[in-house]
């Protein structure tokens, strides 16, 4: 996997962050060169603490990337480890493959813009989620035998509640959400109001 080093990071806030324990920092620092904003950072995968991430699988076309922080688009790396709140947007003819926590993946279509929001839900535990802005997503998620955290697709008018799902969803330009579920079934809450959406079914929320 790889990082991009940002403004005020150390080698304290990067094992912190990144890491799956403090010594692995010397096996890290024998890859790469020193902490400056905007270098690449090459890390083993058996290095990295998955948990509250996501990272860039497989990337074609136009793919660009931005963190939280920054204001400013780049060029998506494969392998890049995507922290709470950084997005990924994809151009015309172009997708990406983005691999959350415990193996949870998501398909981006062409043209589709999403941010990754992890976070921790009291008596729950953590939650891998994605706010899709726009555009159409496939997601599947592994079934939770043994896991851990948990996953959401969130737009602007539905949040879904996934596991062992196969599901395909879109949010158009003017809003609205359309979901397909492939397989498996979804617990959706939109408009406060809860349901199930089961296999082979679909549903429209919004405009």
């Amino acid at each position: 996997f790889v990082f991009i080093v940002r403004d005020g990071d150390t080698a304290r806030i990067v094992c912190e962050r990144y890491l799956v324990r403090p010594t692995a920092w010397e096996r890290v620092a024998q890859y790469n060169y020193i902490l400056k904003p905007g270098n690449i950072i090459k890390v083993p995968a058996r290095l990295v603490a998955k948990e509250n991430k996501a990272f860039i699988k497989i990337a074609y076309g136009e793919v660009i990337v931005k963190a939280r922080e920054e204001r400013e688009w780049r060029p998506a790396i494969v392998g890049l480890i995507l922290r709470e709140g950084d997005a990924v947007k994809t151009g015309l003819d172009s997708g990406a493959v983005v691999v959350m926590g415990e193996g949870g993946t998501v398909i981006l279509s062409n043209e589709t813009e999403i941010i990754y929001e992890p976070y921790s839900r009291l008596f729950a535990g953590r939650v891998n989620r994605l706010n899709i802005l726009r555009g159409e997503v496939e997601a599947l998620i592994p079934p939770a035998v043994d896991r851990e955290m948990g996953y959401e697709i969130v737009t602007s008018d539905t949040r879904m509640v996934l596991k062992g799902t196969r599901l395909r969803t879109k949010v158009g330009d003017g809003g609205g959400t359309r979901l397909e579920v492939l397989e498996g079934e979804v617990s959706v809450d939109s408009s406060g109001k809860k349901f199930v959406v089961e296999e082979g079914m679909g549903a429209v929320f919004g405009k």
